[in-house]
């Protein structure tokens, strides 16, 4: 059996390192092509929004098998497309991957994103009720 030198050793380790990190560069960006901006009231600044929208991470609230509405203060609604969807177009994602639905007692932010494109999301505060 024939050992393999350190050198061939690290370039192993180094290209294992360059393929994770590129792996998980592609991960924590919205998928593009996979949502749709729907009432927008500032028409004008729809290139902004999904340039915004693509660099966030809205993959967390997208759902196996139904879309998903996003309601932003700018005055839009997003619909996300469900991985189903987006498996049958085509797009590398495992359905699998993404929840069936959301958890009952899950209340979705409002978002937000402000002039330098960044993405801010504001979660209401819900008290239970006392008995």
């Amino acid at each position: 059996m024939q050992k393999d030198s350190p050198l061939t050793n690290l370039l192993l380790i180094g290209v294992c390192f360059l393929l994770c990190l590129t792996t998980y560069s592609q991960n924590g960006k919205t998928i593009a092509n996979s949502f749709v901006i729907e009432d927008n009231l500032n028409p004008e600044k729809v290139e902004f929004y999904k340039q915004a929208i693509l660099t966030a991470d809205l993959e967390t609230y997208r759902r196996r098998d139904e879309r998903v509405s996003l309601v932003f203060e700018n005055g839009f609604t997003l619909q996300l497309f469900s991985a189903k969807e987006l498996f049958v177009q085509g797009a590398k994602i495992n359905p699998n991957d993404y929840a069936m639905t959301a958890p009952k007692v899950a209340v979705l932010p409002v978002f937000k994103i402000i002039s330098d494109g960044r993405m801010t999301a504001m979660v209401a505060h819900i008290e239970k009720e006392k008995k």
